[in-house]
């Protein structure tokens, strides 16, 4: 599989947020730069503060490579939840009682 190439700045901005209708942006900073960073915002009217994580869109190869990797765990981990119920359905003591 071919790798992304290095991101030098050159190939403009990776994420752009604009800011969401209502909020003013209090402060800004970087997780994984240039890919991802948080905005903290806050409602003037509300009081409400919100912390909005902005991250590059997903290719299609790369959702669909999430989607697979989401389908398959969730089917492990349903067969690891049938198996348990399963295997524990019907266990009782081995230990038999004799009367005298």
């Amino acid at each position: 599989m071919d790798e992304a190439p290095e991101y030098d700045g050159s190939q403009g901005e990776i994420t752009v947020f604009a800011g969401l209708t209502g909020y003013e942006e209090v402060e800004r900073y970087q997780i994984d730069p240039p890919y991802t960073f948080v905005s903290i915002l806050n409602n003037e009217f509300t009081r409400e503060y919100l912390y909005y994580i902005n991250e590059p869109p997903l290719t299609t190869f790369e959702r669909k490579v999430l989607e697979m990797v989401f389908k398959s765990l969730q089917e492990v981990i349903l067969s690891l939840m049938w198996m348990r119920r399963t295997s524990t359905k019907g266990q009782y003591s081995t230990r038999t009682s004799r009367c005298s």
